[in-house]
């Protein structure tokens, strides 16, 4: 009477194929991610808009790239210089509306700098961030009513001609003067540090 035997399941050649298309798996991103890095970054004209409105205002002779850690849509990279830009619409306060802008996009407390208005214009330099806020109030009845706030924040080398050529596509006045020396470092006061070796009663009065 014939026997039959059967045959062990041949599971090595099915094995080797699932590593080698495991690997393929990780490594095609990784070669993906070499290669878009090594290419130039993709640069476009500075437009001042947003999806919002019509309202837009080419900034001449800017090339910056779109901000992929941007929290809103409306983030540029140019140069070494981040620019925010935001739309409102009917604000019943334009400086306190400029202000919840930097505190919104910087997360800390409502800046106190004052605000200098040219016409229906205004600007807040903040040395402690490196940052310039501008308002742009639209005096176009087509676009009434509309205002930009644009948040420009970098080192001042580059921060500060951004900001005028800005500021100057929208204004015919100059940016107020006196920037550069807003923006020079002040000098540092040293805060004596708590010695901990230091008697429990010289301990509180530091701290006091």
């Amino acid at each position: 009477m014939a026997t039959y035997r059967l045959q062990p399941a041949r599971t090595g050649k099915y094995f080797a194929l699932l590593c080698v298309t495991f690997a393929l798996a990780i490594a095609a991103p990784l070669v993906a991610l070499s290669v878009f890095s090594t290419n130039p970054k993709h640069t476009e004209p500075l437009v001042i808009t947003t999806s919002e409105t019509q309202w837009e205002q080419p900034i001449d002779g800017v090339e910056c790239e779109w901000d992929p850690a941007g929290l809103l849509l409306d983030s540029y990279i140019c140069g070494t210089t981040n620019v925010q830009v935001s739309w409102v619409k009917d604000v019943k306060d334009s400086d306190h509306s400029l202000r919840r802008a930097v505190r919104a996009h910087s997360l800390t407390a409502l800046p106190r700098e004052p605000i200098t208005h040219i016409e229906n214009d205004a600007v807040m330099v903040l040395p402690s961030l490196n940052m310039v806020a501008i308002n742009i109030r639209n005096q176009n009845p087509a676009h009434a009513r509309e205002e930009f706030q644009i948040l420009l924040q970098g080192q001042p080398q580059q921060l500060l001609p951004l900001a005028e050529k800005v500021w100057g596509s929208f204004s015919d006045a100059p940016l107020p003067v006196g920037m550069e020396e807003d923006f020079t470092p002040q000098p540092q006061v040293e805060i004596p540090l708590l010695n901990a070796q230091a008697p429990k009663e010289v301990a509180m009065e530091n701290i006091a």
